[in-house]
C-alpha cells in the first residue's frame, strides 16, 4: 500500500508469482462518493463502494522445509530446490542472498536502493532461474543414459582410465583426471559411483557432439522449465550451428570432450537440473515444475486448480534408468563422491559436481601465488533423489565458489532429506534407521568389511 495524504492505494506485484497473479491478488479498491458544502463538510453519501479482497494462491511450498532450508543455507551464494518427482510440485526453494521484498511496499528509500543494486553478491538475482552455470560431473547422469541408450556401453562394459585421456595417440593435448593415478579398469556404474572423468571423456568422444546435444534436449536443457515465474533463463547447450552463429568458428573435437564432463560452452540453471535429477528419480517422466497449487477465493472456495502437467518424456529403457539410479546410489552408499548425504538404510541417491569458473590451468597459476580469490574458486553442485526404490523428493544444490560438491552441499541435502521424511513419512525413517542398526548389528558379530565412513575420498 501506498500513501498520498488521504488516499491508499495499492502497489502492484514488481516480481516472482506477485508478478504472475497480479490481477487474482489483488482484490477491487473501495470508493466513496459524497456531496460536501463550501467549507468542505460531508453533507450526504451519494455512492459507497467497499473494497473487496482479493484472492489467495495456496503454494506446494512447505513453510517449515523452506525455513530449514534458508537456515542451513545461510551466508552461503546459491541456490536449492527440491520437487516432488510423482507430480513436480516445488517442495522448497531457496536463492540467496535475497533481498526484503517488503523493503518496496511503500517506496523504497533511494539509499536502501543503491545499497541493493551496488551489492557485489548481486540479491536481486533469483540464482535459481536467472543463474547460469557450467553443470560439472552432474552433467554425467545424462551422459550414462545416453551412453546407454546410444550402445556406447552396456552395463557390463569396462573402459580404462590411467588418470589422462588423449584424443589420438600424436595429440599433445591432455585430459586429466581429478584422480591422477586413475581409476583402472571400471565399467558405468563405477564411473558414477567414483565421477571418473577419463571414462566421460571416452564416452563422449564416441557419441559425438550431435548424440550429447540431442540427450542434452531430451531432458529440456536449453529451454526453460516452464515454472510460473518470470524472466527465467535457458541455459545454453551448445551445437556447432550455435557456434557457428555464436563465435564465428567450427566446433572442434576437443570442445566435445568438455562438455562430456559438463564444462566448455555449457550452462544449466540449477532449477534445470533439479528437473533432470527429478527426471532420472522417476523413470523419465518431465513435469513442468508447480510452485501454485491452487487459486481460492476470500471465502476459502476453489477459483482454479493447477494440476501436475507433463511436458514431456524420455524416450529410454527402463534398464538403463534403473543402472544411472544405482550408480547414483553407490555414489551416496558405497564410498563414493557423496558419503556425507548417506542416511543409513533410506536409500539416498545421488551424483556431485564441481564447475569451473575459470580455467584449470590459470586457477593452478593462481594456486601457486598464493590464496585464489573466492570469485576465481568453483562452483559446487549436488543433486539427489530419495528413496532409490521409490522416490518422493528430489533435490538441487548449487554453493558458488564451494569447492567440491559432496564436502559443500552433500551435508545440506542429508539434513533436508532428513527433515522431509520427519515431517511427511516418519515411519520410512524410523524403519531405515531400524534396519540400518539390524545390518550393523550383523555386521559387527560377523566380522564382516567395515560400512562406509562419512569422509569423502575425493573427486566432486
Amino acid at each position: 500500500m501506498e500513501q498520498n495524504r488521504e488516499t491508499w492505494w495499492v502497489r502492484p506485484g514488481q516480481a516472482g508469482l506477485e508478478k504472475i497473479f497480479q490481477s487474482s491478488l489483488r482484490g477491487q479498491d473501495g470508493s466513496r462518493q459524497v456531496e460536501v458544502n463550501a467549507k468542505g463538510r460531508e453533507l450526504v453519501v451519494l455512492r459507497e463502494q467497499l473494497p473487496r479482497p482479493g484472492n489467495n494462491l495456496i503454494l506446494s511450498l512447505d513453510i517449515n522445509l523452506q525455513l530449514k532450508a534458508e537456515e542451513l543455507f545461510a551466508g552461503k551464494e546459491g541456490a536449492i530446490i527440491a520437487l516432488d518427482p510423482r507430480n513436480g510440485e516445488v517442495l522448497f526453494w531457496a536463492s540467496l542472498p535475497a533481498y526484503d521484498p517488503n523493503l518496496f511496499a511503500v517506496g523504497i528509500s533511494s539509499k536502501r536502493w543503491r545499497e541493493i543494486i551496488n551489492n557485489p553478491k548481486d540479491p536481486l538475482q533469483n540464482r535459481a532461474i536467472q543463474g547460469q552455470y557450467p553443470p560439472g560431473s552432474v552433467f554425467k547422469t545424462v551422459m550414462a543414459l545416453a551412453a546407454l541408450e546410444e550402445g556406447i556401453v552396456t552395463s557390463d562394459t569396462h573402459l580404462t582410465c590411467y588418470g589422462f585421456f588423449r584424443l589420438s595417440p600424436r595429440s599433445r593435448k591432455i585430459y586429466d583426471c581429478w584422480k591422477w593415478r586413475g581409476h583402472g579398469s571400471i565399467n558405468i556404474h563405477e564411473s558414477l559411483v567414483h565421477s571418473c572423468n577419463v571414462f566421460y571423456y571416452q564416452v563422449g568422444n564416441k557419441l559425438g557432439l550431435e548424440n550429447i546435444s540431442k540427450w542434452a534436449f531430451n531432458f529440456r536443457l536449453g529451454k526453460p522449465t516452464g515454472i510460473e515465474l518470470p524472466n527465467e533463463k535457458t541455459g545454453l547447450v551448445p551445437t556447432n550451428a550455435w557456434k557457428l552463429k555464436a563465435v564465428g568458428e567450427r566446433w572442434y573435437p576437443g570442445e566435445t570432450i568438455s562438455i562430456s564432463i559438463g564444462q566448455g560452452f555449457l550452462s544449466v540453471t540449477p532449477l534445470q537440473l533439479a528437473s533432470v535429477i527429478n527426471t532420472i528419480a522417476n523413470g523419465g517422466i518431465i513435469y513442468r515444475p508447480k510452485l501454485v497449487d491452487r487459486i481460492i477465493s476470500p471465502q476459502g472456495d476453489n477459483i482454479r486448480e493447477y494440476p501436475k502437467e507433463v511436458l514431456s518424456r524420455i524416450n529410454a529403457r527402463p534398464k538403463s534408468f534403473k543402472i544411472v539410479r544405482q550408480g547414483l546410489h553407490g555414489v551416496v552408499n558405497e564410498r563414493g563422491t557423496a558419503t556425507r548425504a548417506r542416511i543409513p538404510g533410506l536409500g539416498v541417491s545421488g551424483k556431485t559436481g564441481t564447475a569451473q569458473v575459470i580455467r584449470k590451468r590459470t586457477l593452478q597459476e593462481k594456486k601457486k601465488k598464493g590464496e585464489v580469490p573466492e570469485k576465481f574458486k568453483d562452483h559446487a553442485w549436488f543433486v539427489s533423489f530419495a528413496p532409490v526404490e521409490d522416490p518422493q523428493i528430489a533435490m538441487a544444490i548449487l554453493v558458488e565458489h564451494g569447492g567440491q560438491g559432496g564436502r559443500a552441499c552433500a551435508p545440506i541435502a542429508k539434513q533436508m532429506i532428513a527433515e522431509y521424511f520427519k515431517r511427511y513419512n516418519p515411519e520410512r525413517l524410523l524403519a531405515a534407521a531400524e534396519a540400518a542398526a539390524a545390518a550393523a548389528a550383523i555386521k559387527k558379530t560377523t566380522g564382516a568389511a567395515k560400512s562406509a565412513g562419512v569422509t569423502s575420498p575425493g573427486g566432486d
